[in-house]
């Protein structure tokens, strides 16, 4: 009898193509079963959003990690304090760099290393990000991404309008706490630093006195605050309309 090539072509080719996706179902499998071990994990916040871009077949995410804080760091009186800030700054970073340390270079690349915040932002691996679950220190994991500001006048949804009728802020100051406040807006002040709306400030990022907002979202809270009473568009003036800001 005869042995039929043709036949035994197809069986190689069959079997060929068989070993080579073996492998790689097999990885599949590992890298889901790590997911789903992952997506109950109590320090990951939010796991599907954290965990989205693995599920889709991406080879990286970008994360914030939360330190825990060290017990003498949990309650800090007074920031304005340089000595205060040099502990913490330097609080902070050993924790950071402890963090660092223990992971490998090949699943984890560092983005950002906060000064006064016990927390980090780095760009991971699956297997980076299960690392990070596996150390004592880290508190929280979250997806880092970006916020957009929304310059829509929102009054109305916080329901706030009745408010707004009753009190206007008269002899109130609000501290911005964020991006800074764009004082020449001609709705917060519309000249110089400080001015009669925006009465003072920091950058507590640049350590300097000029709290020029460069991104936009300080300024866009200030004015949903306490904007000067005006119609522009969509713009009706702040809730808190004659009050006066402080710029952090």
């Amino acid at each position: 009898m005869k042995p039929n090539f043709k036949q035994l072509a197809v069986f190689l080719i069959i079997f060929a193509i068989t070993s080579l996706l073996a492998p790689s179902n097999t990885a599949w499998s590992q890298t889901d079963q790590i997911i789903k071990a992952l997506s109950r994990n109590p320090k990951i916040m939010s796991s599907e959003e954290v965990l989205k871009d693995f599920m889709s077949g991406k080879a990286t995410t970008r994360v914030i990690i939360n330190l825990s804080k060290p017990a003498n760091f949990k309650q800090i009186a007074n920031l304005k304090d340089p000595y205060t800030r040099e502990a913490l700054r330097e609080a902070v970073s050993s924790l950071q760099n402890m963090v660092i340390r223990r992971m490998n270079p090949s699943h984890f690349r560092i983005t950002n290393k906060f000064i006064y915040v016990f927390a980090l932002s780095a760009e991971v691996t699956l297997e980076g990000l299960q690392a990070l679950t596996e150390i004592e220190e880290i508190e929280s994991i979250q997806k880092d991404k970006i916020l957009y500001p929304h310059l829509a006048q929102g009054i109305p949804l916080m329901n706030a309008s009745t408010v707004r009728s009753t009190y206007n802020g008269q002899g109130l100051s609000i501290a911005i706490c964020d991006t800074g406040i764009d004082y020449t807006h001609p709705m917060l002040g519309n000249g110089g630093f400080p001015n009669s709306k925006v009465i003072g400030g920091y950058d507590c990022g640049d350590e300097d006195n000029d709290p020029m907002d460069e991104e936009g979202h300080g300024t866009c809270c200030a004015g949903i605050a306490a904007g000067n009473l005006d119609t522009v568009g969509d713009y009706i003036g702040g809730v808190a309309y004659n009050a006066k800001l402080y710029a952090l």
